[in-house]
């Protein structure tokens, strides 16, 4: 046996040693600094002869408590003043860690020596704050800190892009009042236009197109137009989105050689009135009139191998009258759609539950069930000089919450609401028929409304997690 051959083997059992060794408990953990713990309490005494000079104060600002004084202590005698003994506190440094965990990527921003990282660096990107510390994990800052962030990393769900044309055997005998619909939320709020772009991460509540919705098996989008330099875009509140023409061309591309329907609730029209509006119903007939359904009979009542016998549909639910367009106007006539405007789960899911289990709610109408969490204003208590000190009470990091942290809150908890609740088995609550959320591939809304339908096994089954 050669001596280079000895030494592979050597080598590549101490590798072997070295990478068998578990990992510690820190590879669970980041840390950012130390902090000093209080364990316990020890005597000293303070003062040296021959001139002690030991005083009460010697324990105070020690953060001890004085016990006695006397001339010799614990050693030689004071030639003058004396020595006193005092009760300290004994301290152990341990390292500042927060737990990693699972299903979370982790990134720190700010760079040594000027940091200067804030929480809004997080917020920013879709990013939760965390912690902020001088150090980090590097280089000491000079001037300002870093900030650690956080995002969710979520299996994403899969596509369904033609599951009415797929089990209309199973379905075609369904009228919209016997099945669930999965939808989104201020749909086509995926981009920006302008200076909005600096207020996406408040006002973003889908990161894919429509097309894309489309083909992951969203069938009820919820778009609102607004009247913009001259031209028509998606808003959410002020802030301006893309251009209603780009909504209508995804939903014609993906609707050709298809046999899909889908639902357009087209509201909180903004500045469009007059010609605006005739303008906007011609761009909408342009792009999607061909596939309009209407008829004097309600459209929840029609079943869908009608609704469907001539290819895709799209069925328009409006706040306004569209000129030379069947639209189904006043979306409150045909649709019960409240939503619980909170940013607390608990509350959201009572004010949801409470307005399901009421049959008034489903007579002749949809029922929508809104799984979204709203932003709050956190000075909204503040009226005036008189109530300052609430002001003290303000939680700015919830404050600073943008709605995908929030859909955090709510979008991991359907399924177990769907799974334990929904779909368990003598369970007399009823079921709606719009299932409404933020960031749909993260809930895994689609694959839960096929689960209310029947459509990938029977509705009951195992219990998941818990909703609280």
């Amino acid at each position: 046996m050669n001596r280079g051959y000895l030494e592979l083997v050597v080598v590549s059992f101490v590798a072997a040693l070295v990478f068998a060794v578990p990992a510690t408990a820190d590879a669970k953990k980041i840390c950012y600094g130390t902090k000093k713990k209080k364990v316990g309490t020890y005597l000293k005494w303070i003062g040296t002869a021959p001139a002690c000079k030991g005083s009460k104060r010697d324990c105070t600002k020690r953060k001890g408590t004085y016990v006695k004084s006397s001339k010799k202590g614990n050693g030689s005698k004071c030639w003058s003043g004396k020595k006193v003994l005092c009760k300290l506190p004994r301290y152990k440094t341990y390292k500042k860690c927060i737990n990693v965990e699972r299903g979370y990527k982790y990134k720190w921003r700010g760079t040594a020596p000027l940091c200067g990282a804030s929480s809004l660096d997080c917020t920013d990107k879709y990013m939760e704050y965390m912690v902020s510390s001088k150090k980090g994990n590097g280089a000491k800052c000079v001037s300002g800190r870093k900030v650690l962030c956080r995002r969710r990393v979520r299996a994403k769900a899969p596509n369904y892009p033609n599951w009415m044309r797929d089990n209309l055997k199973r379905i075609g005998k369904r009228t919209l009042k016997q099945m669930v619909l999965p939808a989104t939320h201020d749909s086509a709020t995926y981009a920006f236009t302008g200076l909005s772009k600096f207020a996406a991460p408040y006002a973003r509540t889908q990161f894919e197109t429509i097309g894309s919705q489309l083909r992951g098996g969203i069938r009820y989008f919820d778009l609102r137009p607004v009247y913009h330099r001259g031209r028509i875009y998606i808003h959410h509140g002020p802030i301006i989105g893309p251009r209603f023409a780009n909504v209508l061309r995804d939903v014609d591309s993906f609707l050709r050689r298809r046999r899909e329907l889908v639902v357009l609730n087209i509201s909180h029209f903004d500045k469009m009135s007059g010609r605006v509006l005739d303008r906007f119903a011609a761009e909408v007939k342009r792009y999607v009139g061909r596939y309009v359904y209407h008829s004097e009979t309600n459209f929840m009542n029609v079943p869908l191998n009608t609704l469907l016998a001539r290819g895709s549909r799209v069925i328009i639910v409006s706040d306004k009258k569209l000129k030379g367009l069947g639209v189904y106007k006043s979306p409150g006539k045909y649709i019960h759609d409240k939503y619980s405007n909170t940013d607390s789960f608990a509350k959201m899911y009572k004010d949801q539950v409470k307005q399901l289990n009421k049959p008034a709610n489903h007579k002749a109408k949809l029922f929508f069930l809104s799984w979204t969490m709203t932003q709050q204003n956190p000075f909204g208590d503040i009226k005036s000089i008189k109530d300052a000190d609430k002001l003290a009470r303000v939680n700015l990091r919830k404050a600073a919450s943008n709605i995908h942290q929030l859909s955090w809150r709510a979008n991991p908890k359907l399924g177990a609401f769907v799974a334990n609740t929904l779909c368990k088995r003598g369970s007399r609550m009823l079921k709606p028929n719009i299932l409404y959320v933020d960031f749909f591939r993260e809930s895994f809304v689609v694959t839960y409304a096929l689960r209310l339908n029947s459509l990938n096994g029977k509705c009951y089954g195992k219990p998941v997690g818990s909703v609280r």
